[in-house]
């Protein structure tokens, strides 16, 4: 019996159900590990392809191929598994994303003489499955998405399928640097039998605070209001990278009316491919549980371009700033270029760095060494990493690994 009432729990979206909706409303919950582990905040507001599914103007950022998948576990054994893939064009990006609901084996309820509802012994498998196509372009500081998604649902009756389509934007650095703001409107369409799709309006902030080297912390905020249920909600989290390829998540969902749930999740990043999990207890129906491996790939550099990530190149932070840009795409010979410029010329300035951040450097420069193959420099550098922050495991680790 608890798994009826679980079931029905998550088909209205595990929110608190109106009346006035009927279809789809379980398309409210299939978010990935990033964004649930802050509660869905920052979803609406960033890039990439995990966030496809709340605006898809989130493409926008992808500069060459990304992908994601998720496997999803909810109380009484129900189960999501996701994939999402985007690809860079000249004329934009186009991505492909797919769910499919299991909700298991549900018993049927029935009427028994006093017209109290009773279990008949008899079993149903509801499902539901959807597809999108996205387009999203970016311009400048300006991104804009655009999703037309098919969505299909068999809860024991006829299957029912219908049209849906999702639209957004995200706006870059608005009053100031590391500032972005998005908005979104999902899941529209028309009304269909009596019941309506439940159109979500979501907009938000998020606000990444650095230094020359790395982000330090992420934190945003996002509210949503779901017409047909007369429902408006806030969320709030934070991203704190421990290091470049361990990030900490957590945060705080707030309904308008009902239970505050806090929420929490990581990410360890291996060989290019991120490894996401996000925890969300719920002692009224059960914990839930997401993991998903992702990985997102830089534009490939045209022969004999020499493009730096920064303007101010000549500068110890531009400098700085274009060996991050092939670091982050991964064009690990062009990266060491400049860094390797940076421990010549500009060493003074590196030394007046927290220990914290000259680790971090130290640490990709040895990361850099070891995807050229080149072992002897790697265990250098990240010896010297390990000088600078003695209780880093990671580093242990490579150390061990080189030695």
């Amino acid at each position: 019996m608890k798994k009826v009432f679980i079931f029905l729990f998550l088909l209205g979206s595990c929110a608190y159900l109106h009346a006035s909706t009927g279809i789809s409303s379980w398309l409210l919950i299939d978010g990935y590990p990033e964004a649930s582990a802050r509660g869905g905040s920052g979803a609406v507001s960033g890039y990439g392809a995990q966030y496809a599914d709340v605006n898809p103007a989130a493409l926008a950022g992808v500069e060459n191929f990304s992908f994601a998948a998720m496997h999803a576990i909810y109380p009484a054994g129900i189960t999501l598994e996701k994939v999402t893939a985007a690809r860079c064009f000249d004329f934009g990006v186009l991505g492909l994303n797919l769910g499919y609901f299991d909700f298991g084996e549900i018993s049927n309820l029935g009427i028994d003489s006093s017209l109290a509802p009773v279990v008949t012994g008899s079993t149903t498998q509801p499902y539901a499955l959807y597809g999108s196509a996205i387009y999203a372009k970016k311009m400048d500081n300006f991104s804009v998405g655009l999703s037309a998604k098919i969505a299909c649902e068999n809860m024991g009756g006829p299957m029912l399928a219908y049209a849906l389509a999702d639209a957004g934007v995200i706006a870059d650095d608005i009053i100031t640097d590391g500032l972005t703001f998005g908005a979104s409107l999902t899941n529209i369409s028309g009304e269909q039998g009596g019941f309506s799709a439940p159109m979500d309006a979501s907009a938000g902030f998020s606000y990444s605070i650095k230094n020359k080297l790395r982000e330090l912390l992420k934190i945003s905020i996002s509210g949503d209001y779901i017409p047909v249920m007369d429902q408006l909600k806030g969320a709030a989290g934070f991203d704190f990278p421990v290091t470049d390829d361990f990030i900490i998540r957590g945060g705080i969902e707030a309904p308008w009316s009902g239970q505050i749930k806090f929420s929490g999740g990581l990410t360890l990043k291996a060989l290019g491919i991120a490894f996401n999990y996000a925890y969300l207890p719920d002692t009224t129906l059960g914990d839930v549980h997401k993991i998903s491996i992702g990985a997102s790939f830089g534009r490939e550099q045209e022969p004999g371009a020499e493009k730096p990530a920064a303007k101010e190149n000549e500068t110890f932070g531009g400098y700085m700033k274009s060996g991050d840009y092939y670091y982050d795409n991964r064009q690990y010979s062009m990266a060491l270029k400049y860094y390797e410029y940076i421990n010549l010329i500009y060493w003074k300035e590196l030394e007046a760095l927290p220990d914290i951040e000259k680790s971090a450097f130290n640490q990709k420069l040895g990361i850099c060494y070891y995807n050229i193959r080149d072992n002897r420099h790697a265990l250098q550098y990240f010896e010297r990493a390990f000088y600078y922050d003695k209780f880093n495991e990671i580093l242990k680790h490579w150390i061990r690994l080189l030695k």
